[in-house]
């Protein structure tokens, strides 16, 4: 499914966090529709080494992603994990960011983190996603 193909849209750098068992496939379903998506080594470097093999490219730090990517995505374990995420990431000097967060969480944590975006200058959008890899393979 190419939705965004030949479209201005995927000139927009997406980094993504949490490439693990879901994040994988909407990484590579990302990049199959045209984007150019930048990717963080978690625990698991088995997962960001097969989306690179597909054309995701790899950063060193949360910085770098800070200053490379309009869009972030995270797919990520728990509301602490988030959390810890949110609390590093820096947009006060930079153009508005947009954080797409998939990452199943707690309604105090989503609170939480739509009043941090309004102080560190990003929007902040709850988009739980369910069904497992499989479906994040295939759609």
């Amino acid at each position: 499914m190419k939705i965004f193909k030949n479209n201005k849209l995927n000139k927009i750098n997406i980094g993504f966090l949490g490439v693990g068992l879901m994040g994988e496939g909407m990484v590579c379903k990302l990049i199959d529709t045209g984007f150019k998506v930048y990717v963080k080594k978690n625990k698991n470097p088995e997962t960001i080494n097969r989306v690179k093999l597909k054309g995701a490219i790899e950063l060193k730090t949360l910085k770098d992603m800070t200053k490379k990517c309009e869009i972030f995505i995270l797919c990520l374990p728990n509301s602490r994990v988030v959390k810890k995420i949110i609390n590093k990431i820096n947009f006060k000097n930079s153009k508005k960011k947009l954080i797409i967060d998939c990452t199943t969480n707690d309604h105090n944590s989503v609170i939480y983190f739509e009043k941090r975006s309004k102080t560190y200058n990003f929007n902040y959008v709850e988009a739980p996603v369910s069904g497992g890899n499989l479906q994040a393979k295939k759609w």
